[in-house]
């Protein structure tokens, strides 16, 4: 195939400049091979191009416009059989409306065709580009030969992962210390992350250091703190990723973001007809302090009693870290047990003991040496033996169970662990 070009010279002996388009084409010999198109703009595994696979762009930064080089070697482009009615767009599996939704231009001159939005960038969104589709009119070479079917495949995304913190959930309220969070990641345009982008570091649990993370599936990560025994204290636990904990496929790198949720102690007892001891570790974050409250489905006789100045007084409410005598009646049905559940937070205020006698709880378990310094030994009543047993060093205080102390003179004492 020869391409003509006609360049003119002025009387002064000026050449004009070499023309873009040539003038004529003649094919010697035969023609048979069609012409071909090339997508040029993104570039197919060029810098921009974020996706080794050959049959996929993948770019951050939204491009302007697609471009497509028609290339013939033989005869060369019939530019007259270039129209917009050559190509279809599609974004996201829906097709744009040439005119509306982008416009369709040609250049003679190199051969490319450019599909631009009306204004702006394109937005983010997989764009499908088919050359010739089926049933409709095709690019020719001017031997006649049409261009065969050509499909390119573009995908725009400038977002970066969203997070959600799933394990917990935020905002939520827990008994359970899972020893890991787990943070749900999803891109909202375009799928998978990046392998190996995660960093634990990035990653940081109010009061314990990270030790790994656990990739799930479907952009799920555990991020785990309790390799080494770590433990969450009580109370509000905060969530704090920095920036680039993930980035996507498209290297757009994830945006500060803090979580929150609330860690509560639990606390379960079972009260048996009769006379029973128990202690109020903390007012349950559910319920009132009344007594109707708390044991509600309870079947209670009488009011609660507690020590107070050496004697036993009646009371109809509790409060955190002290001791109580409670009665519980036998039903009709002959239930054995009644479980009392509490949940909530110690209390921060110390507890004001008298000198004498104190009936006394605590929320976390605790040593016997933590005790204030006392007048013998604490005690505690078995229910089943209907008995006092002595609490000795090397012992623990339980959560739920009421303890006897007697101590020489007032003392301001916290009742939870350290």
């Amino acid at each position: 195939s020869y391409a003509f070009y006609a360049v003119a010279r002025d009387y002064a002996g000026n050449v004009e400049a070499t023309p873009l388009q040539a003038d004529a084409h003649i094919l010697v010999g035969t023609d048979a091979l069609p012409p071909a198109a090339s997508l040029t703009d993104p570039l197919d595994n060029g810098p921009d191009d974020q996706d080794s696979d050959p049959a996929a762009v993948l770019v951050r930064e939204p491009p302007s416009r697609i471009v497509v080089a028609l290339l013939d070697e033989d005869s060369g482009i019939d530019d007259a059989s270039v129209a917009a009615s050559v190509v279809t767009l599609q974004r996201d599996a829906i097709p744009l409306a040439e005119g509306t939704d982008f416009r369709f231009l040609f250049d003679g001159g190199t051969d490319t065709i450019g599909l631009a939005p009306p204004t702006g960038p394109l937005v983010d969104g997989t764009y499908t580009v088919s050359m010739a589709p089926t049933g409709r009119a095709s690019v020719q070479d001017n031997a006649g030969n049409p261009l065969p079917t050509t499909t390119f495949t573009i995908t725009v995304d400038s977002t970066a992962p969203t997070p959600s913190m799933t394990l917990p959930e935020a905002d939520s309220v827990t008994v359970d210390d899972l020893g890991y969070v787990e943070i749900l990641w999803t891109d909202p345009d375009r799928g998978p992350l990046l392998d190996g982008t995660s960093v634990t570091s990035a990653l940081t649990v109010s009061g314990v250091s990270m030790d790994r993370e656990e990739s799930m599936g479907d952009g799920r990560i555990r991020y785990w703190y309790n390799d080494d025994g770590e433990t969450l204290d009580p109370g509000a636990v905060e969530v704090s990723l920095a920036t680039g904990v993930v980035a996507d496929r498209a290297g757009n790198a994830s945006v500060p973001i803090t979580f929150g949720f609330t860690l509560e102690l639990e606390v379960l007892l079972s009260l048996t007809p009769g006379w029973n001891t128990l202690s109020v570790p903390f007012l349950p974050s559910t319920k009132g302090a009344a007594m109707a409250d708390v044991f509600a489905g309870i079947p209670i006789a009488g009011p609660l009693w507690r020590m107070d100045g050496g004697c036993l007084v009646p009371c109809l409410a509790v409060a955190p870290g002290l001791g109580y005598w409670v009665f519980v009646l036998r039903e009709g049905g002959g239930r054995g047990t009644y479980d009392l559940r509490f949940q909530g937070l110690p209390s921060s205020q110390p507890q004001q003991l008298e000198a004498g006698w104190n009936m006394i709880g605590v929320a976390e378990e605790l040593d016997v040496s933590a005790l204030p310094p006392l007048l013998g030994r604490p005690w505690a009543y078995e229910r089943k033996t209907r008995h006092y047993r002595p609490v000795v060093q090397g012992q623990t205080l339980l959560p739920g169970i009421a303890y006897w102390l007697f101590l020489g003179s007032p003392t301001s004492w916290k009742p939870e662990a350290d």
